[in-house]
């Protein structure tokens, strides 16, 4: 193999190296994991394959993870790619838990679907249980 065959390699594997970390979403992993969610590379990944707004994805995770709601994943991807808004999903929930009003999340995301402000929802709830 000649130096010009090896120099042609190397830059060809140099522009693939790159192109793929610019794919690869480090910034928003290292978020995930320095507020302990449980959420891989390869995940974020695959929702970046999928179009997926992965910073709502993960501000709806972290806002949970602090109430201690737990939701899935594959819930929010779904709410969202039916255009939802899953980070007020989320903070509705995390208003019905403080309030100690027992509201599933499928509720919620229903009412959000059917575009109801759930926030206003639970705000309301909230003013009515006081």
């Amino acid at each position: 193999m000649t130096s010009s065959e090896q120099l042609l390699e190397l830059t060809i594997c140099f522009i693939l190296l790159i192109a793929i970390a610019a794919y690869i979403p480090f910034d928003i992993w290292m978020k995930v994991k320095i507020n302990k969610i449980r959420l891989s590379l390869v995940q974020l990944t695959i929702m970046r394959f999928k179009r997926i707004d992965i910073n709502t994805i993960v501000t709806a995770l972290i806002i949970a993870h602090k109430n201690q709601i737990i939701i899935n994943i594959n819930t929010l991807e779904m709410h969202h790619l039916s255009g939802g808004n899953i980070i007020d999903v989320v903070e509705a929930a995390a208003i019905y838990k403080k309030i100690g009003y027992d509201k599933s999340i499928a509720e919620i995301l229903t009412s959000d679907l059917h575009g109801n402000d759930v926030i206003e929802e639970a705000n309301r709830t909230n003013s009515f249980l006081q």
